[in-house]
């Protein structure tokens, strides 16, 4: 599993796991639908984390001694990833299920 300090802002899985902290505390005391959807975001950005590792390839220059670095993260499905994908989604269908019906 990766370190936190590989965490960053430019893929959309962090904002989304970002995104689903910011509103699980923020709806943590009073509003449990808020709290499940949040929840739900911060599962599935984290899932998604795990399911793109990066990935580096070299490659050789122009000239003699020279590399290029290429970095990407492309979507490898790890079992934990995916079971957090699914619980997030999982989260996220329940608490607009509540906010749509539970009134």
């Amino acid at each position: 599993m990766a370190d936190l300090q590989d965490f960053n802002f430019k893929h959309p899985w962090a904002l989304i796991a970002a995104a689903g902290a910011v509103i699980a505390a923020g709806s943590a005391a009073s509003f449990v639908p808020g709290l499940l959807m949040g929840l739900g975001l911060l599962f599935f950005g984290v899932g998604e984390w795990i399911n793109h590792p990066q990935h580096t390839e070299i490659i050789r220059g122009e000239t003699v001694g020279s590399y290029i670095t290429h970095k990407t993260n492309p979507w490898k499905p790890k079992p934990f990833g995916l079971l957090l994908d699914a619980l997030g989604i999982g989260l996220f269908g329940y608490g607009l299920f509540l906010v749509a019906f539970a009134r």
